[in-house]
């Protein structure tokens, strides 16, 4: 099962490039706009797609789109963290999360468990979960 730290965002003092720190806010700010493209990125920024998808890769190792889901997914871990009688389903939302079965998906493809097993596993337990 993936750690929780691993999903944190990026430290902000290893960045190097302005364009990245740029982008970066940008996620933050839009992660919960389930339709927000990584195309966004290159307009706010001036540049090309491509090399908003190489700044991610260079520095970051992974892509605009799989950094968005970590940002969702840790969210979603720190709400049921801070309220263990939050139903999965409404954690799932609240982190920009709209399609159960992908969601799940996703959830499964970084922790390697459903998200009622990881609550089950990590204590975070509720009745509706």
């Amino acid at each position: 099962m993936e750690n929780i730290e691993q999903l944190q965002p990026a430290d902000a003092s290893v960045i190097k490039d302005p364009r990245l720190m740029r982008a970066l806010r940008l996620l933050h700010s839009r992660y919960k706009d389930e339709n927000f493209e990584v195309c966004e990125i290159s307009r706010r920024l001036g540049c090309a797609t491509s090399t908003i998808r190489v700044l991610f890769r260079n520095e970051l190792a992974t892509n605009p789109l799989k950094y968005l889901c970590r940002i969702g997914l840790y969210h979603m871990i720190v709400l049921l963290r801070e309220n263990s009688n939050l139903a999965i389903k409404e954690a799932m939302a609240q982190s920009g999360f709209s399609d159960p079965s992908h969601f799940h998906g996703i959830f499964k493809q970084y922790f390697g468990v459903t998200p009622k097993n990881y609550r089950a596993q990590t204590g975070l337990l509720s009745p509706d979960a």
